[in-house]
């Protein structure tokens, strides 16, 4: 994919390759992204707000549990 370099506001720069993926849930549905892989290893995956503008995260800590919604 075409190269992109991601500079954080600390720590090193992280270089990336962009690639169209989809990814799929068998209640939510697919959500076609844009996402850029490191060509090097870093300490977490990051998704990225496309991704987080389609669903929503909740945690329910006393019950520990996570839940994943489309956004309404």
């Amino acid at each position: 994919g075409e190269a992109v370099t991601f500079s954080p506001t600390a720590g090193p720069s992280i270089d990336a390759r962009w690639h169209n993926v989809v990814i799929g849930h068998e209640v939510l549905g697919d959500f076609p992204l844009k996402v850029a892989f490191s060509t090097a290893q870093i300490r977490r995956n990051i998704l990225g707000r496309d991704f987080l503008n389609a669903i929503q995260i909740g945690f329910r800590e006393h019950d520990l549990e996570f839940y994943v919604t489309p956004t309404p």
